[in-house]
């Protein structure tokens, strides 16, 4: 990190639980049972994008799977 605290992954994933990794200390309140790290891309290649506006079943599927992404984001 910037600030010279080496990250290795228990460090990342205390981090990306929302702990100081200075202190050890939560950096805020932590949900219970809640969601611990979330990435989700929500774009797509531009060649898939292409051969959506191509074929029709292809878009089907790209729509369908952006509609799961949005909704596993929303949780």
């Amino acid at each position: 990190m910037s600030d010279g605290i080496e990250v290795g992954a228990d460090a990342y994933e205390a981090w990306a639980s929302g702990y100081d990794l200075r202190t050890g200390q939560p950096k805020g309140t932590l949900k219970e049972n809640g969601v611990r790290f979330y990435v989700k891309v929500t774009n797509v290649p531009k060649d898939r994008s292409i051969a959506a506006e191509a074929w029709d079943d292809v878009s089907a599927a790209l729509d369908a799977a952006m509609d799961r992404a949005g909704a596993e984001m929303g949780r």
